[in-house]
């Protein structure tokens, strides 16, 4: 087998923009408000070049000059970029750290879907209350250190498909016969896409509960939630055989998952050797169900 000479170069260029603000004010000492809002931008642009060729001649040098192999000569290209864009905000209030809120929400843009589907907007909230801070709470505070009470909404986007995969791509090649004297050179067009492509949607609800004991040594919390994935880009309609081509990845599916986790803590701390010497301890429980609830 005739020794072979490849060469790979590649280049990337990784561009990333962040703009955001704080604000922070407290109202008569028990009023807390916590205000972001910002911008994002992500951008790349890859480049590489391949050459390849056999009957290399040397064993010590490598140099496309040595390598003199005349049928298995490769000379390929290749070049992609993508863009991502979003506003962001976040708006918090507490009460004494008693009554907790938070609002977030994201309105993202992508170069990976077409015009027109390219945005999406991703809201959330959270809700808490921290029943131990309370004043009936005052004679076992000692040992029933914390009970808080949670609960949140949100929602999340996924462009995770191809750069082009909205584009019928045209591969360039060569037919395998002669045509006039040289192998005349071939245009293919690829399956054909979904002109709808756009952004996969995962909206999560989740109810919780944090509980803390004596001295905060033992520590219990519990999940409860719902995720809904809609829109899910995965593989489109059935086709039948004669059609000829793959289905497109298209927004085809819903998938919902029902599950809950638990988790039980215990932390302390003691001398040994007249040093300090803490250790935990942690047990977990988790358990879910998914099922598809649209497909074609």
């Amino acid at each position: 087998f005739p020794n072979k000479y490849k060469e790979v170069v590649w280049d990337q260029n990784y561009y990333v923009a962040d703009v955001y603000g704080t604000y922070n004010k407290t109202f008569s000492e028990k009023h807390n408000l916590t205000l972001i809002a910002g911008y994002n931008y992500e951008a790349k642009y890859y480049r590489d070049l391949t050459a390849a060729n056999d009957g290399l001649l040397s064993e010590d040098l490598s140099d496309f000059n040595l390598a003199k192999g005349t049928t298995n000569f490769t000379l390929n290209g290749g070049r992609n970029e993508y863009a991502i864009m979003g506003w962001f905000y976040r708006a918090a209030y507490d009460y004494k750290g008693k009554y907790l809120a938070e609002v977030n929400g994201r309105y993202d843009g992508t170069s990976r879907f077409p015009r027109g589907k390219r945005y999406g907007f991703f809201p959330s909230f959270s809700l808490g209350w921290r029943v131990s801070e309370e004043a009936f709470f005052d004679g076992i505070r000692d040992q029933f250190n914390n009970l808080k009470l949670r609960f949140s909404y949100g929602q999340l986007g996924n462009q995770n498909v191809g750069y082009y995969d909205y584009i019928r791509k045209i591969s360039i090649g060569s037919q395998n016969y002669l045509f006039g004297g040289d192998k005349p050179t071939t245009a293919t067009i690829s399956a054909p896409v979904a002109s709808d492509l756009s952004w996969e949607r995962s909206i999560h609800k989740n109810l919780g509960v944090d509980m803390s004991f004596l001295n905060n040594r033992l520590a219990f919390s519990a999940d409860f939630y719902i995720r809904d994935t809609k829109d899910m880009l995965t593989a489109g309609i059935a086709l039948p055989a004669t059609y000829g081509a793959d289905s497109p990845k298209m927004n085809s599916a819903d998938l919902r998952t029902k599950g809950y986790e638990l988790s039980l803590n215990w932390r302390d701390e003691f001398q040994l050797l007249r040093r300090p010497f803490s250790y935990s301890v942690t047990l977990t429980f988790n358990d879910y169900v998914s099922n598809i609830t649209k497909f074609d």
